[in-house]
């Protein structure tokens, strides 16, 4: 029949078809099993992440520490008994009572007032020079380390410089120049930390340089930039979030010895640096005028650097150990 050869033509195109249309049904169901598999190994590390996370000494002490600080530095309005800028002459030098639970300074100041407030001052100081530090640092870093050659050495000889000056007087030589006040803090601070990023983000990146897959990215000629911030970037922040949380502990202790010198805070905002300050000729007379602010920065440093530890111990397996 003339007909025969189009009928059997048309059953291998409608054959082709159907076997075509079958090919990618397979593909898309492979992909999606692939893309739940995914999920799901996802989903069961973050799991085992927050059971270890739970688990851990030194981060539930050191958050929950972090955690009550937070809050107290929010709702600092709320908490505070008294205005922590209020003089009452007739009060001065008071102990610890149940109207003044930390007592009162050498102006009739609530201590405890000031103290609640003073923690905006340190947490603000933390996280801004912190954010700072580590957003310039590990820019430079990561151009440091990718590229190499005249812009690693041009780089790394600034940071080297910045590097070589003690981190107080640096900061002291800054805010004499620019002048005191909270944003120069912010700024002196950042400054000090911004080499130890660029050298420790810098070290890493020359690593991740030689791992295979950096390598076969480069030989298919992806772009530099895809290459920084889709592979190496993401495995690189391990490192740089462990060393944000000392620099955050450093910075506000290094804020508390500028406002200390008097280069902090400008008065009459209240920070634990100043309270020192204040307090510092009264030492044998009134102890504890210096005793609570003191201690303020003591435990708020100790539960950063716990946190920071217990950080380091779940990010970074190549420096963890067994905490009993």
């Amino acid at each position: 029949s003339i007909y025969q050869p189009l009928l059997w033509g048309w059953y291998n195109v409608k054959r082709k078809i159907t076997n075509k249309n079958l090919h990618e049904m397979e593909k898309n169901l492979v992909k999606k099993i692939n893309r739940e598999l995914i999920a799901k190994n996802r989903r069961k590390n973050l799991i085992t992440k927050l059971k270890t996370i739970a688990n851990h000494k030194f981060i539930m002490i050191g958050g929950s520490v972090l955690f009550i600080i937070i809050v107290i530095a929010i709702f600092a309005d709320q908490i505070k008994t008294y205005d922590p800028f209020k003089l009452d002459l007739a009060s001065k030098f008071m102990l610890p009572n149940a109207q003044h639970l930390f007592g009162t300074d050498n102006f009739g100041r609530d201590i405890f007032s000031r103290i609640v407030l003073g923690t905006r001052v340190a947490l603000k100081t933390g996280i801004v020079s912190t954010c700072i530090s580590t957003i310039i640092g590990t820019f430079f870093g990561l151009l440091a380390g990718y590229y190499g050659g005249w812009v690693d050495n041009i780089i790394m000889r600034f940071m080297d410089t910045i590097f070589s000056i003690p981190s107080l007087i640096l900061a002291i030589t800054f805010i004499s120049i620019m002048g005191p006040s909270l944003v120069n803090v912010f700024v002196a601070i950042a400054i000090i930390f911004i080499p130890i990023f660029a050298r420790l983000v810098r070290s890493r990146v020359l690593e991740l340089k030689r791992e295979t897959y950096i390598e076969a990215e480069n030989a298919i000629g992806q772009s530099n930039a895809k290459t920084i911030f889709s592979h190496i970037l993401p495995n690189l922040l391990n490192v740089v979030i462990v060393q944000a949380t000392a620099v955050f502990a450093e910075a506000v202790v290094i804020e508390a010895a500028l406002s200390f010198l008097g280069m902090g805070a400008p008065p009459p905002t209240p920070s634990w640096g100043s309270m020192l300050l204040e307090a510092k000729d009264y030492l044998l007379q009134h102890p504890l005028f210096a005793i609570f602010p003191g201690l303020a920065i003591s435990i708020t440093v100790l539960g950063i650097n716990l946190l920071g530890d217990g950080l380091r111990d779940i990010l970074d397996p190549r420096l963890s150990r067994t905490i009993t």
